[in-house]
């Protein structure tokens, strides 16, 4: 295992003496290079057998406007390795460690790699790790440049072996063939390593019995709503839920009675209805008005609904058309419903997805009344399966009501890792998320891009939150039926059909976009072809 230490101009002198080529200077190490912004690697004999260092110490020249990769936001990182040890089991295991110490100890996720390599053996051995090839060119007969393109959300991982419901149940939701499962609203990512290390630790402790919530726990996410929302919340205020769904299903339940009206925003997640109607409660649909390639609310129909409903349940960011709604817009709706004294829940488990240069604004900044509001780590740190999330309820009264449902179902205690995960998620999770929203933003565009290419009959949006990108398929001119077999019997592709999120849903889709932008890019083909030939 190799050593991991700061950089001197002792060593940078020894490396100097590898005799790369003088043009490059990020070979050409002088006093001012010893700085905590390099790193050495030596083996467990001290011997020194490479290098990386970080930003401004990469300076192999690159014309990122000439190639097809989006250089922005990348981290650059100058790595060289000794030139005998390359193509040898040595050599691997040292770009291994660059690696994760990269990944790991700086907490970098998406960074360009300038990598030089002194023989086919070491192009082979970088090539093992799946880099994309951006530019090459040569200053030497003997020796090659490659500047490449690595990020952790590039690997592709196989889920079905996690048993991961956008795999599994596959053959039960679509009747066909699919390659590309797009559908189901979790990422295709690796989590974050704080997340990843404290499971586990917790998973070494060999007992996973009833477990309590330390204060930690609860100061973690309060202390990250409070930072990043400014949401001005307590520890008291929050009840453990084990996801949205619930909360959704419980705050019907408790606020409202058998045959009351409940408003929603259509076309909005599909769980709405069935928490409304399941519980004997009456649907009021005040759809999002569509104009001009964007969605905004109905407030004059909405004046008229108020007047006999008693709850609206807020989705922001909405899902699935992305929308981030504006302080204005919140102020508005909660104006109406406050006049006509409708209650207001809040779905904001999406609050941490939102892409720059929008910002999430929580109902409990706008309101002067309490309004319970779904949030959680899951969606944005990709743990739903931890099966853990929170209610804010500021009102001692309505907290009694819903908490009086989870203790009643004995629903109310978190799982031991879930502990964990969550809390570990809060503390050690941001640059990891800052991460993946990039990504995440530029799948978006690239979809958006292929489409006004390829696809000119499908116009996706681009949201200003989730990962969940909306295409307007309306131009095909296909029913919801039809639409479905094109998908899933020509292009092979799961994705949620919009008709299912209610009225003016019919002829969208919605696609999952949290995944390696590979697997975007070869669907889009598919469906690309699909289309061609039907």
């Amino acid at each position: 295992m190799f050593k991991i230490v700061q950089m001197t101009d002792t060593y940078a002198g020894i490396i100097s003496k590898w005799r790369y080529p003088a043009p490059y200077d990020i070979y050409n190490f002088t006093e001012a290079d010893a700085s905590e912004h390099y790193k050495v690697m030596l083996s467990n004999t001290d011997e020194v057998v490479g290098f990386y260092c970080i930003g401004e110490a990469a300076r192999v020249p690159l014309n990122s406007e000439s190639t097809p990769y989006n250089c922005s936001g990348y981290v650059d990182v100058g790595l060289g390795l000794r030139p005998d040890l390359c193509g040898r089991g040595l050599g691997k295991e040292l770009l291994e460690t660059a690696l994760h110490d990269i990944r790991i100890g700086l907490g970098f996720y998406s960074y360009r790699l300038t990598v030089a390599t002194f023989n086919e053996r070491a192009i082979k051995l970088y090539k093992q790790f799946e880099f994309k090839t951006i530019d090459k060119f040569s200053n030497a007969s003997d020796i090659t440049f490659e500047v490449m393109v690595a990020s952790h959300f590039d690997r592709i991982i196989d889920r079905s072996r996690q048993s991961a419901i956008k795999h599994f149940e596959l053959e039960k939701r679509f009747n066909g063939s699919i390659k590309h499962s797009l559908w189901v609203a979790d990422m295709d990512f690796e989590v974050a390593e704080s997340i990843s290390i404290a499971l586990n630790d917790r998973a070494l402790d060999k007992i996973y019995g009833y477990t309590a919530r330390p204060d930690d726990y609860w100061d973690a996410a309060v202390n990250w709503f409070n930072r990043k929302h400014g949401m001005n919340i307590a520890p008291h205020h929050l009840i453990h839920s084990p996801g949205a769904v619930t909360s959704i299903n419980v705050s019907v339940e408790a606020l409202t009675k058998p045959k009351d009206k409940v408003i929603i925003q259509p076309p909005v997640y599909h769980p709405f209805y069935a928490a409304i109607e399941n519980s004997g409660r009456i649907v009021v649909e005040n759809p999002l008005i569509f104009t001009d390639g964007d969605y905004a609310m109905n407030y004059d129909e909405l004046e008229q609904q108020a007047k006999d409903a008693t709850l609206l349940i807020l989705c922001n960011p909405h899902n699935p058309v992305g929308r981030v709604w504006r302080p204005d817009e919140l102020r508005r709706l909660e104006e109406i419903c406050s006049k006509n004294n409708v209650q207001i829940v809040s779905d904001e488990i999406h609050c941490d997805l939102v892409f720059k240069p929008f910002v999430h604004t929580s109902m409990q900044t706008i309101a002067e009344r309490s309004i319970p509001t779904f949030v959680s780590a899951t969606k944005a740190f990709n743990i739903a399966g931890l099966q853990a999330s929170f209610i804010i309820a500021k009102d001692s009264q309505q907290r009694e009501a819903l908490s009086s449902f989870f203790s009643r179902y004995d629903i109310e205690l978190n799982n031991s890792f879930s502990l964990k995960g969550v809390e570990a998620a809060f503390n050690g999770g941001e640059k990891w998320l800052n991460a993946v929203l990039d990504y995440i933003r530029e799948n978006m565009l690239y979809i958006k891009s292929f489409c006004e290419e390829h696809l000119p009959e499908i116009k996706p949006n681009l949201p200003e939150g989730t990962y969940l990108q909306w295409l307007d398929c309306r131009a095909l001119g296909l029913s919801s039926e039809e639409l479905d077999r094109l998908l899933v019997e020509k292009a092979h592709m799961a994705v949620n059909n919009g008709s299912i999120f209610g009225l003016h849903g019919e002829g969208y889709i919605r696609l999952n976009v949290a995944c390696p932008r590979s697997i975007l890019e070869s669907a889009m083909a598919d469906l690309k072809r699909a289309i061609k030939f039907n």
